[in-house]
């Protein structure tokens, strides 16, 4: 018999079945008491008539389309649980209300139901600085390990792979909906829909996927709106302790001469504080979702050319605790954390080593000044490596910014945003990977002074350096406070050096320089908006 190809979804609990489906659709009585609901949409003329050939097509509606939604709902009681479930054609999907849909219910029950050895492909989202989506497939099926994914920072969305185990025999995929193949009909499937529905109540996922739970991405609508309510709310109650503004994207600095944000023309950094003032106290109204979406937050040049513009919601960090679970808001996604997985990344980042060696407040404009400020205080201790790159191919490398004389490799940054410090992180990670290779050392060592030069011999021990991450941020101490995503992004890095034999510690410094042209504008700006009256 032929196989049809279905996509199952699960209904959340406790939604009476009248309630699933939007209003005003059509629908088709069949046989043992199900409906079939459908909406037509009308005739179109396919985009590319017009676009590509100027509708100079004398054909009337040949190509003309029309779409169709259907989907047909389910009620089973399934081992004392009554649940509903969806079976949509076409965009059928969009016939299901707002908020109602089962997340994961497709991804759980794959992998629940997939032999681990017969995964054919996934889908995945990579979690550095930002969400980078990435899908890898396989010739054949193959095990988890063939992935190349990394547990720690790697969000798997969607799985495809072979189920063979008596009760089912198909390729399945899972995400939200799971879809499969089947010879049965709307009369038949049922028996069906109970077994991949206990494949997914098994939680036999954990056995070899149990990280899988500790970061999920939010992606239900409503529940969205919950969350920014909550950062609403405490914005306008003044309560930000738990709130940071970050720029989202990884900036050119030495470009970036000030920031621009409602009546501050000439902005060194943006703050949480300032954005609760301006947006509260200046302009005595309440914040809402619309005003953090709609208000932005521009980047300038020193010629006063605007370089980028970023929505306040876009800039905001907000860590969140809602019914006992953790929530970050970053980069205009939240996400969900285990709580078991939050203590560890703290844990790990307020036990890792800070550098011994005090270090000079970050008082001038950029890194590569504050670099040979830290070199000009000790000529002997310290060597200038910033800038000097080491070509591999097609690309090429630092080794640090400042080594010293002891084998300590710092890398410095002024921390102005998470996608900064990973991109910190990752610099002084494939430093250390290629210090290994011989080779390599050579090369570096004809840009290095005799006081300094590395080790050419095949004996390369990396037990013997020590990778130093320099965060440069205003009233920072020796421990920076930093994003969550950032110690993730830090943990996964350190993990791996500490596995090649790195040894790796942190240190904070304050930022703390004035441009004193900016205070100047700053300034004139204050005085200029002063009334000369005649009793002043």
């Amino acid at each position: 018999m032929a196989k049809t190809h279905l996509s199952l979804i699960l209904i959340k609990e406790g939604v009476d079945i009248e309630k699933v489906l939007i209003e005003g659709l059509n629908s088709i009585q069949l046989e043992s008491g199900y409906r079939l609901y459908y909406k037509l949409m009308p005739t179109r003329k396919p985009k590319w008539i017009e676009s590509f050939f100027n509708d100079n097509i004398n054909i009337g509606e040949t190509f003309h389309s029309k779409s169709v939604s259907a989907i047909i709902l389910f009620e089973k009681d399934i081992d004392g649980e009554h649940r509903i479930f969806a079976i949509p054609f076409g965009f059928g999907r969009n016939l299901i209300r707002s908020g109602l849909i089962e997340e994961r219910f497709g991804l759980l029950t794959a992998l629940s139901a997939i032999d681990k050895d017969k995964m054919r492909s996934i889908d995945m989202s990579s979690l550095e600085s930002v969400l980078l989506n990435s899908r890898m497939q396989t010739s054949t099926l193959s095990g988890i390990d063939n992935f190349d994914v990394d547990v720690n920072k790697d969000l798997l969305k969607s799985v495809t792979g072979r189920v063979e185990d008596g009760e089912l025999d198909s390729t399945i995929s899972g995400r939200d909906s799971l879809s499969f193949s089947s010879s049965a009909t709307y009369k038949t499937i049922g028996r069906e829909i109970e077994t991949y529905y206990r494949k997914y109540k098994s939680g036999n996922y954990k056995q070899y996927f149990e990280w899988i739970d500790k970061i999920l991405v939010i992606r239900d609508k409503t529940f969205i709106e919950v969350l920014n309510s909550l950062v609403v709310s405490n914005i306008n109650s003044n309560l930000l302790d738990k709130m940071t503004i970050a720029i989202p994207d990884i900036v050119d600095w030495a470009k970036v001469d000030h920031f621009k944000f409602g009546r501050e023309d000439f902005l060194e950094d943006v703050d949480i504080q300032l954005l609760y003032d301006e947006l509260v106290n200046n302009e005595g109204k309440e914040v809402s979702l619309e005003i953090l979406k709609s208000r932005k937050i521009h980047a300038y040049n020193s010629e006063g050319v605007k370089l980028m513009s970023w929505s306040v919601y876009k800039c905001l960090y907000v860590e969140a605790s809602y019914k006992d679970k953790q929530y970050f808001l970053n980069e205009g996604q939240w996400y969900c954390i285990e709580n078991d997985f939050v203590n560890e990344v703290n844990s790990f980042y307020e036990e890792m080593p800070l550098y011994s060696v005090p270090l000079p407040d970050y008082d001038v404009p950029l890194e590569d000044a504050y670099n040979k400020k830290l070199v000009d205080s000790d000529k002997e201790k310290y060597f200038l490596l910033d800038k000097k790159l080491i070509h591999i191919s097609r690309s090429s490398f630092e080794v640090c910014d400042v080594l010293t004389s002891d084998k300590k490799l710092l890398h410095v940054k002024n921390a102005k945003g998470s996608a900064l410090l990973s991109h910190l992180f990752n610099q002084g990670l494939v430093s250390a990977e290629c210090l290994k290779d011989v080779e390599l050392r050579k090369q570096i060592n004809n840009k290095l002074s005799d006081a300094c030069k590395l080790d050419e011999s095949s004996n390369f021990r990396a037990e013997d350096y020590e990778v130093v991450y320099v965060i440069a941020k205003p009233n920072s101490t020796k421990r920076p406070s930093i994003p969550f995503f950032s110690k993730v992004s830090l943990k996964n890095v350190v993990s791996r050096l500490f596995l090649m034999g790195y040894k790796c510690s942190i240190c904070g410094v304050p930022f703390t320089y004035v441009d004193p042209q900016k205070e100047e504008k700053k300034q004139a700006k204050k005085t200029k908006n002063i009334k000369n009256y005649p009793w002043k």
